[in-house]
């Protein structure tokens, strides 16, 4: 976006009349922008989510959220608490 706007500067001073290419251009990288963010919702959640945990809570916030919402250590205390592991281990 810096790039297309330093471009469209340009192109007025050099007389250029670029500028509904230039805004098709931003209406695209804006569309782009909402897809990426709609495709990677689920990750941005997790990741500021965790971000916000650790600067309010500190770590040991953090490390509690993860143990009762995040699905592999879940899975994961499900299987060391389970009679097959403990089976394997006598």
């Amino acid at each position: 976006e810096i790039i297309l706007n330093n471009l469209e500067k340009q192109a007025k001073k050099d007389n250029l009349y670029l500028s509904t290419e230039i805004q098709k251009l931003k209406q695209q990288i804006s569309i782009a922008k909402k897809e990426a963010l709609t495709s990677n919702k689920k990750e941005l959640t997790a990741l500021i989510t965790d971000n916000l945990i650790t600067r309010y809570h500190y770590k040991e916030g953090l490390y509690n959220y993860q143990i009762s919402n995040n699905k592999s250590i879940k899975k994961s205390i499900e299987i060391l608490n389970s009679k097959e592991y403990k089976a394997i281990l006598k």
